[in-house]
């Protein structure tokens, strides 16, 4: 029986955002669920907890931001333990209220898609494997 990929939920209201990353994952060789809203994030994290491994939530959405999916996550004792790496374009107060509120690493947009795939294997490696 071999070992499942690892997968990573992105939440972006930046549908080519979410595209590009989503492909890069998968040629990554990871499993990928995409949101395009907070609530819509948060709905399917409750729902999906047990078979997500990271999230990449951007800070500002509809419906519901990234720092209040973030905080809802860490409160909630059956999704806590998933690890978050935040994505904004926005200065360094929002970039430490994401912190604060439970995500692990973040990402400045602009970004490349190396960078994110480095950032969220390392994510993977430190969180994912430990647990498995």
């Amino acid at each position: 029986m071999g070992t499942r990929a690892p997968t990573i939920l992105i939440a972006d209201d930046d549908k080519d955002l979410v595209h590009l990353m989503a492909s890069a994952l998968t040629r990554a060789g990871y499993e990928v669920l995409t949101c395009f809203d907070g609530q819509e994030a948060l709905q399917v994290i409750q729902e999906r907890a047990s078979h997500i491994d990271l999230v990449i939530l951007d800070v500002l959405m509809p419906k519901l931001d990234g720092v209040e999916v973030a905080r809802h996550m860490k409160n909630d004792p059956s999704t806590s333990h998933i690890p978050i790496l935040l994505c904004t374009g926005q200065g360094e107060e929002t970039i430490v209220k994401g912190l604060d509120v439970g995500g692990v690493d973040y990402i400045t947009k602009p970004f490349s898609m190396r960078q994110m795939l480095v950032r969220v294997g390392v994510l993977v490696q430190r969180f994912v494997r430990a647990d498995r």
